[in-house]
């Protein structure tokens, strides 16, 4: 019989936090998850330009067209924090709610300077953060993607922590951007990598990283040390 003061869904492993409860996850998809396998590409633009305005306000002028160009956004959408900061204030309390009925006071919405923490968190849906631009380090350590991640040319101006995360199913960086370091040690890709295009600035750290089918790096620049070691 299940602990009365477990309020975990059934379904989401011990360890892990479900991702409706990360204030970040509620940012990355502030007007609806994806439901269905084939990726609905206009909720996730809307969802895409919200998070790119509330990141966007980390940037100074330079880092906005530098990123702008690397996820081949129009750097408006980096530039529009002021005009939409009101509707996303609104929206995320809302849609914390809607997703939280029991969970209680909604969180602060989350500074764009502060580390994006989504480390252990259990993603039961498909992830889309395609040409996203994360202003701050990004930590997805030990987190579980069930369904595609597709990460196709976001942009990581900060250090991107992938450390021991699994992708039970496709993980896509196709012409992402690794400003920093990029951390995939011990992880687990359960079905194809994709990472054709990408570009690690510095580090790129896949030691004793499981590649159960294909990894395709074709196109891939690696401009500082890159291991693979065991």
């Amino acid at each position: 019989m299940p602990d009365s003061a477990d309020t975990r869904p059934p379904e989401t492993p011990e360890g892990l936090r479900p991702a409706d409860e990360n204030p970040w996850y509620i940012l990355m998809t502030l007007y609806g998850e994806q439901e269905e396998e084939e990726i609905d590409w206009e909720l996730h633009e809307r969802n895409r330009r919200f998070w790119n305005a509330w990141s966007g306000q980390a940037l100074n002028a330079e880092e906005r067209e530098a990123a702008a160009k690397s996820s081949k956004i129009d750097v408006a959408e980096l530039e529009a924090w002021e005009d939409r900061s009101e509707e996303i204030k609104a929206r995320f309390a809302t849609e914390y709610q809607r997703r939280n009925p029991g969970g209680g006071t909604v969180p602060d919405l989350p500074d764009p300077k502060v580390p994006i923490a989504m480390s252990s968190t259990y993603f039961a849906k498909p992830v889309v953060l395609q040409q996203a631009v994360f202003a701050s380090s990004a930590d997805f350590n030990l987190a579980r993607f069930t369904q595609d991640a597709r990460f196709g040319s976001a942009t990581f101006t900060q250090r991107a922590d992938f450390e021991m995360v699994t992708f039970m199913q496709g993980a896509s960086f196709i012409d992402a951007t690794f400003t920093h370091g990029a951390d995939f040690h011990v992880a687990a890709f359960r079905q194809r990598a994709i990472f054709i295009g990408a570009s690690f600035a510095r580090y790129a750290k896949f030691t004793r990283a499981m590649f159960a089918l294909r990894a395709m790096f074709r196109a891939a620049r690696f401009m500082q040390d890159a291991w693979f070691s065991s």
